[in-house]
């Protein structure tokens, strides 16, 4: 056995060549501490020799299930003179697999030197054979991009579980909000909040009382900034507070705020109503995939000439464009670069008729996060990361989520390094 190992790690030394192609960096599982035998504790760890530096690592693990057992998954040293973000990976033993193992430094700083990925403890079963352990999926990055790497494979019997996590902090709620505070019948109002928690939000809902004839509404609200927009049609004052609860079930609500519905009149000469905000699913400063779409409705005696849209651009910079009719009395504008700059908006409506009348609405805020605050809380940390880690692996139509930073249809580790390349960079926030 320890011929073996020498020689294992002879032919490894021996795949560094020169010549003019890129030195690979290689990773492989040093089996060493093999202990095959039931009911028997033992560990593997995964290495990687960099051919060129390198700032962050992914990669999965195929075993058999009916062979091993495994009592956690440790993050290695070669990341040992940096802060770093890891993710020990998703478990399922009846499968056999353990996907996306991450690690990343977080901040500026590469490494070049060989070190250790990870640290996996296992006990055997009581099944007598071996387990093929497959490195699968493996992906090493620079600041920028992935790099060539080349591959080992070894046998032994592994399979792996993840240790507990003890979450007793509840998600924190702030800046409740209902806009606006006071609407004519059949006016949407749009009441929204800001969710955080140590380590992941699980459900956010509002909670929503009235006057007499209201059926009192218990709903989900919208994820990103949590919102949920409705109109109303009885009059009177509507009581409404916040609750949310994290991934460990921890609780929390809110204190109760109010909005109010007014009676409906036609003797103002012009009325600006039903100002609604609605963004494309995901916030995105890249008018590839974001946008915004702002809708209000305008009566008046006279002919309506026209309706714009002002906005205050974060550096206090002005646009002012014109919205289209979409309906009797409607008007909007959808848009996709007038809010690519992140940070915080003001905007409101202005009516101009046939005898040259010009009357404003309310001004509204939100704020459009930079691209890399995943969570959109105004800085980037810990917490985005946690975000993305979430998501680590999944694939979907490039945009459906804020994970895929750079927007490829994949969540994969070089959106962690765009993230941390920003890390502990702050932004003005606002209320969205």
């Amino acid at each position: 056995m320890l011929t073996f190992f020498i020689i294992f790690e002879l032919i490894i030394l021996s795949s560094y060549v020169s010549g003019d192609e890129p030195v690979k960096t290689l990773i492989y599982i040093d089996s060493s501490n093999q202990i095959i035998g039931p009911d028997t504790h033992f560990q593997i760890t995964i290495y990687c020799n960099p051919g060129q530096p390198i700032k962050s690592y992914e990669f999965n693990i195929i075993f058999n299930p009916s062979m091993l057992s495994a009592s956690s998954v440790i993050e290695g040293d070669i990341f040992d003179s940096y802060d770093t973000f890891f993710n020990k990976g998703n478990i399922n033993n009846s499968a056999g697999s353990i996907v996306n193992v991450l690690g990343l430094i977080i901040g500026s700083g590469n490494v070049t030197d060989q070190g250790s990925l990870a640290v996996i403890n296992f006990t055997s079963l009581s099944n007598s054979g071996s387990s093929s352990i497959v490195l699968d999926n493996v992906g090493v990055a620079n600041e920028n991009i992935y790099v060539p790497v080349t591959v080992s494979k070894d046998t032994m019997q592994i399979d792996v579980v993840s240790p507990g996590f003890d979450d007793n902090t509840p998600p924190e709620i702030s800046s409740v909000l209902a806009i606006p505070s006071s609407t004519a019948q059949d006016g949407y109002v749009n009441v929204t909040c800001d969710v955080t928690d140590n380590v992941d939000v699980d459900t956010v809902m509002v909670n929503i009382s009235g006057p007499a004839g209201f059926t009192t509404v218990n709903v989900t609200m919208n994820e990103g900034s949590y919102y949920y927009n409705a109109t109303y049609t009885h009059v009177g004052t509507y009581d409404y507070f916040i609750w949310a609860n994290d991934i460990s079930d921890n609780r929390n609500m809110s204190t109760g705020n109010s909005f109010v519905i007014e009676d409906s009149t036609t003797t103002t000469p012009t009325v600006i109503s039903n100002i609604d905000r609605i963004t494309s699913k995901v916030l995105d400063t890249d008018p590839a995939f974001g946008w915004v779409n702002i809708t209000c409705r305008v009566t008046d005696n006279n002919n309506v000439r026209h309706v714009y849209l002002n906005i205050i651009n974060p550096d206090s910079s002005n646009n002012c464009l014109e919205m289209s009719p979409i309906e009797s009395n409607k008007y909007g504008l959808n848009s996709s670069n007038a809010f690519q700059k992140p940070g915080d908006y003001t905007y409101y409506i202005q009516s101009v008729d046939d005898n040259s009348n010009t009357v404003n609405s309310v001004a509204y805020s939100f704020t459009m996060p930079l691209n890399y605050d995943i969570n959109m809380d105004g800085i980037i940390n810990q917490k985005d990361l946690h975000s993305f880690k979430k998501h680590y692996g999944e694939t979907g139509q490039p945009g459906w989520i804020r994970e895929d930073v750079d927007n490829n249809g994949i969540t994969q580790v070089l959106d962690a390094v765009l993230i941390q390349n920003h890390c502990k960079e702050s932004w003005w926030l606002h209320i969205f």
